[in-house]
């Protein structure tokens, strides 16, 4: 095919799977607004479809892919679902291999030669490295900056001085991304920093990282997020005991 007036032949871009898929996501996400939501399934409705929880119909297909405000519902639930999978997937890993390193722990410390005594404080220091899963909920700290001096007034988290794989829950609002945490002690003087990447969970902001606190000395502290090269977003006090 030429054009008219061009002695040469024309050629059309090429045109990958990936990119002709992302283009149409890109126009069903807004050229069918529905503000109404007339024929809409619901929410409950399309979780159901994300999740596989049964067969979408035919009109339940046309409907989704004519309808932007439902398209765009369905893509952030199916989203959610998939990352909570592999999210599972993971922790039932680390939770076989946490099974594997305490056993061959506890079979050392029954065939070790030494002294009882030396080899039960083997056994403790080699517990205290494998890290401990906890939850550290944040959402009851606001991420503007006129808050913070009300943050500070809410009690400190507790933790104890040992090796954390820590899941941390983000304030309402707070977008997906890398994030920094920073552990500073009383003086200012920053102890701790980690990174994690931030991920919506159930609807959740929630961030993965991991907290090494056995050389730490007990005192209060106070935990700061924030984004790479910028200011921190929130921070609240914590206890380490």
């Amino acid at each position: 095919m030429k054009p008219r007036g061009d002695n040469q032949e024309y050629k059309f871009p090429r045109i990958t799977e990936k990119l002709f898929l992302h283009a149409a996501r890109q126009y069903i996400s807004s050229a069918y607004p529905n503000p109404d939501r007339i024929g809409c399934p619901g929410r409950e409705g399309l979780e159901i479809l994300a999740r596989r929880g049964r067969a979408a119909s035919t009109e339940e297909i046309e409907h989704i892919a004519t309808c932007s405000p439902c398209f765009l519902e369905y893509s952030a639930v199916r989203q959610a679902w998939k990352r909570r999978r592999l999210l599972l997937m993971a922790e039932s890993i680390a939770a076989g291999l946490i099974v594997a390193i305490m056993s061959l722990v506890f079979i050392s410390s029954h065939t070790s030669t030494r002294s009882p005594k030396k080899s039960q404080h083997n056994t403790v220091d080699l517990a205290r490295a494998v890290p401990e899963k906890r939850i550290l909920d944040l959402r009851p700290y606001d991420s503007t900056r006129g808050d913070q001096e009300r943050n500070r007034g809410k009690g400190p988290l507790a933790l104890e001085r040992v090796v954390f794989d820590l899941t941390i829950q983000l304030p309402l609002g707070m977008a997906e991304g890398k994030y920094l945490f920073d552990l500073v002690d009383s003086s200012g003087v920053q102890r701790l920093e980690a990174s994690g990447e931030a991920t919506i969970i159930d609807y959740v902001t929630t961030a993965r990282t991991t907290f090494d606190l056995r050389g730490f000395s007990p005192g209060p502290f106070t935990l700061a997020v924030r984004r790479v090269n910028r200011s921190v977003l929130i921070s609240c006090p914590i206890e380490i005991r």
